[in-house]
């Protein structure tokens, strides 16, 4: 073999080792230094990222706890200011309405005893209810019973009948006994309690002929009432008032039974 050829084998094999030992070396630096700084800032990110989802979910949480005790205490005061006007009443010696629409139900009561009660087959509120109960002045609004003022209804509230009185017991015998016949009426009424609260009772039932031209004339009658009550306030320059509408549909008789019971300024209070 010539020298050359030699000495140039050699410088490929030196070449080869250098390159084999530059190789080896990089990779254990990658392998002692660079990687653990990739993985090390790698979990340090995940772990900024975790921190921030976890005082994400701490703000929200601590949020939503003191928005649920704001809302429990709410609930509570309005419950307590409810109860004191019911406290109220179970000391009156008059009948009076109860109406829960929480439970869907109706009823007259005295002194905290049921007198009479009947389901609601369905019943509406204006939406200014809702408003009503986050307002400010909600607990003074529902600490004392709510009075009846004005009233309309499709039916007599008393009914009566006349008679001629007999002169003697003679002629009182001889009198024919009249038989009472049962009262072709249907059952819609209104009552009109402070605080601009609106109450109307309509029958489930499907109103008679008779019952439809009655309706007619107490529905006149009511809207009559309300558009005096309006050119009234309009001719003094004052906000015409904003009802607060509850309109419950249950039974015939029991309208009928409850109206009739009820005195004319008659008291309520009111679960919603």
């Amino acid at each position: 073999m010539k020298p050359e050829a030699h000495n140039t084998g050699k410088k490929h094999a030196g070449r080869i080792t250098l390159l084999s030992v530059l190789m080896v070396t990089v990779l254990l630096i990658s392998f002692i230094i660079i990687l653990p700084v990739v993985v090390y800032m790698r979990e340090n990110k995940l772990l900024e990222k975790q921190k921030s989802q976890i005082d994400s979910l701490t703000t929200v949480s601590a949020a939503e706890s003191m928005r649920d005790a704001a809302e429990t205490l709410h609930a509570l005061r309005f419950e307590d200011a409810r109860l004191k006007a019911q406290i109220q009443l179970t000391r009156l010696d008059s009948i009076y309405l109860f109406i829960n629409l929480v439970d869907s139900f109706v009823a007259i009561q005295i002194r905290g005893v049921t007198l009479r009660e009947s389901k609601l087959s369905e019943f509406y509120v204006s939406s200014i209810f809702e408003h009503k109960r986050q307002s400010a002045d909600i607990y003074e609004w529902m600490a004392t019973p709510f009075v009846a003022h004005h009233s309309w209804s499709s039916f007599v509230k008393h009914p009566f009948k006349l008679k001629n009185a007999p002169k003697d017991t003679l002629e009182a015998l001889q009198m024919k006994q009249d038989i009472m016949q049962p009262e072709p009426i249907d059952g819609y009424c209104r009552i009109l309690f402070d605080r601009s609260i609106l109450v109307k009772m309509n029958q489930i039932e499907k109103p008679s002929f008779d019952g439809r031209l009655l309706k007619l004339k107490y529905d006149f009658a009511f809207f009559y009432d309300m558009t005096k009550e309006l050119l009234n306030a309009l001719i003094h320059l004052e906000s015409p008032p904003l009802r607060l509408t509850i309109d419950l549909h249950l039974p015939q008789n029991d309208i009928i039974s409850m109206y009739r019971a009820l005195p004319y300024n008659c008291s309520m209070t009111l679960v919603f």
